[in-house]
């Protein structure tokens, strides 16, 4: 009966393995891009727009 329990629970880790294997390695391989802009830095993973971030002026930052 214990047997089967621990067969039971390594078959779905495996199950497990063997679907995020595959996912976490493609979301390894994203390329993350930052673009510049002049009043914003873009941020682009994979080749799709992530987030922007925009950019606060020298002369706001003192006040």
């Amino acid at each position: 009966m214990v047997v089967k329990q621990h067969v039971k629970r390594f078959e779905r880790l495996v199950r497990v393995a063997v679907v995020m294997g595959p996912a976490s390695a493609a979301m390894m391989a994203a390329s993350v891009e930052l673009k510049r802009g002049e009043d914003r830095i873009e941020v682009v993973i994979g080749g799709k727009p992530f987030t922007t971030y925009k950019r606060f002026a020298a002369e706001s930052a003192t006040r």
